[in-house]
């Protein structure tokens, strides 16, 4: 294993970490953690759960010492961050932003998606991307921002 992919997950969750602590006030942070672990963090274990082990169709390796569960140790905990951030800058006042919002994150996600596919710590059949691995994020951001604010953990926009 080489040292970029050995590095690479810590330091992507500790950059977002110390990002996390720097812009979102700790009482934001308190309320928007626990939504953020169960739909970015549980949902990142359930997700390649099913895609990686019942449908094939992503696949991490090259694990090293962070292997747990068939899945890199840091990915449920990178995905927790990324809800807290995406849930922080959600734009509850306007409609098309919101829209427009949920697809950046899809798109970064992508584009996520393919930079650890080039450092070769992950992997997806060739048809997956760009469109299905797309609208599987979409999709994702989708139901987080809606279950976000179904469980009540803000007021609903609408």
């Amino acid at each position: 294993m080489e040292l970029a992919q050995a590095l690479f997950y810590p330091s992507f969750v500790l950059i977002v970490t110390v990002a996390v602590f720097i812009i979102i006030p700790r009482t934001e942070l308190r309320r928007l953690f626990p939504p953020a672990a169960v739909i970015g963090g549980l949902g990142d274990v359930i997700t390649v759960f099913i895609f990686q082990d019942i449908l094939g169709i992503i696949w991490f390796k090259n694990h090293g010492i962070w292997e747990c569960a068939n899945q890199h140790f840091f990915s449920p905990i990178g995905w927790t961050l990324v809800m807290v951030l995406f849930f922080y800058f959600f734009p509850a006042e306007h409609r098309i932003m919101r829209y427009l919002y949920t697809a950046s994150w899809a798109t970064l996600a992508v584009g996520y998606g393919l930079l650890v596919r080039n450092i070769e710590l992950y992997d997806f059949k060739p048809w997956f991307f760009p469109l299905p691995m797309f609208l599987t994020f979409l999709g994702w951001f989708s139901f987080a921002i809606w279950a976000y604010y179904a469980l009540g953990a803000a007021e609903s926009p609408d």
